[in-house]
């Protein structure tokens, strides 16, 4: 039984689910085993894909070809074969400050070393290319997608009042989200099995597209998950933990090697919740992610509670790298002090 107020959300996350319902097989916690297939963001290139185009301002042609675009401002093309190092900031943010003309929220595609990626970028309403905008990664479930979590078709029964896990109605304007689409390699529900580093390949060449077009802060990218998603936030911070500030997953588990992590690089600040009574990512997976964490981040054992909920936040840990533990009665869901927890969390930074 999930805590009072908790959204049991399926862990599959497929739009055909109802709320409540879980996964069936051994694939429901993580990734399986199986062929391995080369992924980076070498040569790597990005078309739009029924993005609408606003007035004012909006490149509603960008294509990878390099080609001139109907604003008149020649489109940057693809990313560059190094995506190790994304994007090129400058003294007020990234290569796209100050831009004249720039994508419209929308899906786009994405090549990423042979293999096509798919993704859901949403600007603020009011988006201007003359401030910096913080930027949120927000990951789906095993079997979910893109669009669920951009609150498009519905997401948990939610829909758009919930898109990227309620933070964008938190956010008022200041955040530009995406939402990438997981892949489905054994037929078992899209999600981030990693292979080869292949999804990492994925969120770096996405940032480094996201950089050159909008004006993003690159001092506060974070990343968001549930389930899969959680793992998957847990990788992104152990992967890029040189360049994202701060996760916060969700019923996850990691970084570990069978999840196709490299050692660590960086450090982030940590939000993570966990139900003491999950079985679809066992709670003890969670609490050894947690504990990777407080090492990773030099944290004593004493803990303060902070709230919201059952938070409670390690002390002694590295100057501005916090770590915060939300463990609480219920399963596989997530907490209704979730938004507002991970939020108020990202806030500090």
């Amino acid at each position: 039984m999930a805590a009072s107020g908790a959204l049991p959300l399926a862990h599959c996350g497929s739009s055909g689910n109802a709320v409540g319902t879980s996964c069936q097989g051994s694939n429901c916690g993580g990734a399986s085993s199986g062929a391995s297939e080369s992924a980076s963001a070498d040569g790597a290139t990005v078309s739009a894909s029924g993005s609408s185009a606003n007035s004012g301002g909006q490149d509603d042609a960008d294509t990878a070809t390099g080609s001139t675009s109907g604003t008149g401002i020649t489109d940057g093309g693809s990313p560059s074969a190094d995506a190790s190092s994304p994007g090129s900031p400058t003294d007020s943010g990234t290569s796209g400050c100050g831009a004249s003309a720039w994508p419209a929220s929308g899906t786009f595609n994405i090549n990423v070393a042979g293999t096509p990626r798919e993704y859901i970028v949403t600007l603020p309403t009011n988006y201007a290319a003359t401030k910096p905008y913080k930027l949120i990664f927000a990951w789906h479930g095993l079997g979910g997608s893109a669009a669920q979590v951009a609150g498009q078709g519905g997401f948990g029964g939610f829909g758009a009042s919930y898109a990227y896990y309620g933070l964008q109605a938190m956010a008022d304007n200041t955040v530009i989200f995406v939402s990438g689409q997981g892949l489905d390699p054994y037929d078992a529900g899209a999600g981030w099995p990693n292979r080869n580093d292949e999804d990492i390949a994925f969120t770096k060449a996405m940032l480094q597209w996201l950089q050159s077009k909008y004006c993003i802060d690159d001092k506060h990218i974070f990343s968001v998950g549930m389930s899969y998603g959680g793992i998957m936030s847990d990788t992104v911070g152990c992967e890029m933990g040189d360049v994202v500030r701060a996760i916060t997953p969700m019923s996850g588990e990691g970084p570990y090697s069978y999840f196709g992590a490299k050692p660590c690089v960086g450090e982030v600040a940590v939000w993570m919740s966990h139900g003491n009574q999950d079985t679809t990512v066992p709670f003890e997976a969670g609490v050894a992610s947690r504990n990777h964490w407080i090492a990773a981040n030099h944290c004593g054992s004493v803990t303060k509670a902070v709230g919201p909920g059952t938070c409670v936040e390690y002390q002694g840990c590295d100057q501005g790298y916090p770590v915060d533990w939300c463990e609480f009665d219920g399963g596989h869901t997530i907490p209704s002090f979730a938004t507002q927890g991970i939020w108020s969390f990202l806030s500090r930074f």
